[in-house]
């Protein structure tokens, strides 16, 4: 559930209408989001019952307020990792009871686990009820 693995690049091309070209975007997205963004763009209805938001609103206004949080899950082998992610922190559990919290606003904070650290007690306790809490990424 490390950055490096759970951050991809995403890369959007639209060929017309109203959406900014060349721009670097920031926001918080999901792998989700691409089809309700590609049917949105496609002019196709999106189904309500999707996870994922369109992000054409970001392609018309790159700098926008966006969502707060990113979700993520993977399975090597026995264990199961759940991951959400902020603009600073990344917090994650794996089957088994382990969790850990990074700093991702520093590079080197990527590799420091401040989940035992207790001047981040009260966001490593925001950020496991919010990934406790959410649907967006089920317990296997």
């Amino acid at each position: 559930m490390f950055e490096q693995v759970c951050r991809v690049p995403l890369i959007i091309a639209v060929p017309d209408g109203d959406y900014v070209k060349g721009r670097r975007c920031d926001a918080l997205v999901e792998l989700v989001d691409l089809f309700p963004t590609l049917s949105e763009l496609c002019a196709l209805p999106i189904p309500k019952q999707l996870d994922g938001i369109s992000l054409a609103p970001l392609l018309r206004e790159p700098k926008r307020p966006w969502k707060k949080t990113a979700f993520s899950a993977a399975k090597r082998g026995d264990i199961m990792g759940r991951s959400v992610r902020t603009k600073r922190w990344r917090y994650s559990e794996y089957t088994g009871g382990s969790a850990e919290l990074y700093d991702c606003r520093i590079p080197e904070g990527a590799f420091r686990n401040q989940v035992r650290n207790d001047e981040h007690a009260e966001i490593a306790a925001q950020l496991q009820a919010l990934l406790r809490g959410s649907t967006r990424v089920r317990k296997r």
